[in-house]
């Protein structure tokens, strides 16, 4: 099964076209029941969400945040891991991540990084 798991949305400025109500007939047509946004902030979440539900996929929802000037990407495993990703984009909306905001907000959020990145996989790895 095929699950794609960073779909950047128009909810994103400048950095995708994809728009929601696009996105889930595209899914549906190919047959993928799963799908992650991860996009820069977290306003397309309620829409996605909503649009899943309604269409009988599974929505997965994503952060991409911005950790020593690189970017990594966080998943919620449930309800409470959306709150810390809601907290961290919080943060993200007034200054820079550091160590100590990922150690706090961590619990029930997976976090990816890209392969380029990682050098930061044994600082993350401590936390």
């Amino acid at each position: 099964m095929y699950v794609p798991l960073k779909i950047t949305t128009d909810y994103s400025l400048l950095k995708s076209c994809i728009k929601i109500e696009q996105l889930i007939p595209f899914l549906k047509e190919n047959h993928i029941s799963t799908a992650a946004i991860c996009d820069e902030n977290l306003y397309g979440v309620m829409d996605f969400y909503d649009a899943c539900q309604k269409n009988n996929l599974k929505p997965l929802i994503g952060l991409e945040i911005k950790y020593l000037e690189k970017k990594i990407y966080c998943y919620a495993k449930n309800y409470q891991g959306y709150q810390k990703l809601l907290k961290l984009h919080s943060i993200q909306e007034t200054r820079e991540i550091t160590r100590i905001d990922l150690e706090m907000y961590h619990h029930q959020i997976k976090v990816i990084l890209p392969f380029e990145y990682q050098e930061l996989l044994a600082d993350l790895q401590e936390i």
